[in-house]
């Protein structure tokens, strides 16, 4: 299939033109933008909400874009095969501003460029390793801690071997 379609729907787009039906193609036109249209907000749509209540400005087309880049950098980085979708929500009139892991919460006292990268960059990392894996990391470092010894624990007090030097 060639980029306009098989031969035949190429050969009827020749048609239309040929014939001068330009208000039949614009129609077609039309019809196929307004589907896409319809699709891409669903295919486009983030992975994080917003809250609002003091119904503050901010730029949605901005933070949409940063949320992108941001999760495509964090992929890129760490060479993941899945597209990363950090979910969390932005809180837009929060007291002070800060991430909350728990909740999955951004909270900003008013639009911050640099935090709301930060965040989405941090909810990404956290985001990465799916919850079994963390547990399963974190009993194998344990189990490791607990098994190793450290050199300080490893050694014998100084007070067993005659000093340098010393009159034996």
């Amino acid at each position: 299939m060639g980029a306009l379609g098989t031969p035949a729907q190429q050969t009827s787009i020749s048609r239309m033109l040929a014939v001068g039906n330009w208000r039949r193609l614009c129609k077609l036109l039309l019809g196929a933008a307004l589907v896409l249209a319809a699709i891409s907000p669903c295919c486009a749509q983030t992975s994080f909400e917003v809250r609002n209540d003091r119904k503050q400005k901010w730029p949605e087309a901005e933070a949409r874009k940063i949320y992108l880049l941001a999760s495509q950098a964090v992929e890129r980085e760490f060479r993941l095969s899945k597209p990363l979708k950090p979910r969390f929500t932005l809180v837009l009139g929060s007291e002070k501003d800060q991430m909350d892991v728990n909740t999955n919460e951004l909270r900003l006292v008013k639009w911050n460029k640099r935090f709301f990268t930060e965040g989405v960059v941090l909810f990404a990392f956290e985001q990465m390793l799916p919850s079994e894996l963390k547990n399963k990391l974190t009993h194998r470092v344990l189990s490791e801690a607990e098994a190793t010894v450290s050199l300080e624990e490893g050694l014998v007090p100084r007070a067993c071997y005659p000093a340098p030097n010393a009159p034996q």
